[in-house]
């Protein structure tokens, strides 16, 4: 279970990748496991939320000190509804330190709808203040061409 949460969480890959039937039969034949069983999406979620709840406190550290140094930083964001009609927010930051680009998921969380320019705005803008990004030191805003975008 930590080797498939690990490879989520760094890999940056969906949950979902790992549900689908032709990714778990190469799981097992890598593995040398015919009667191996993938645990489902719910409880891959949980314990990727285990491991973020634990390495929180030292993400959070490590990011807001690469702020500190960062002069520019680029941020994604998408709301949309998820597996099970459930609504969301993700963000994301992308920025250089020593030569190296960093990509980072700042908040994946539940959003309620409607998902409203006005709305949508007033969440970015919270979350970006929470993680004490300065508003001034952002070089861009990439996000789908929804009509809640505009």
């Amino acid at each position: 279970m930590n080797l498939l949460s690990t490879c989520i969480i760094e890999g940056g890959y969906p949950i979902s990748f790992f549900s689908k039937p032709a990714i778990q039969t190469l799981i097992r034949k890598l593995l040398n496991g015919d009667n191996l069983i993938i645990p489902s999406s719910w409880t891959i979620r949980r314990h990727i939320d285990n491991l973020l709840v634990i390495n929180n406190t030292e993400w959070i550290t490590k990011f807001q000190n690469d702020m500190k140094e960062c002069q520019k930083i680029s941020i994604t964001f998408d709301s949309t509804t998820g597996e099970g009609h459930i609504p969301y927010i993700c963000i994301t930051s992308f920025y250089i330190n020593d030569w190296k680009i960093i990509e980072n998921c700042i908040k994946c969380e539940y959003f309620q709808t409607p998902h409203t320019s006005q709305k949508v705005e007033s969440k970015v803008t919270d979350i970006l203040k929470s993680h004490n990004i300065n508003l001034d030191s952002i070089l861009s805003f990439t996000t789908d061409c929804g009509s809640n975008n505009y």
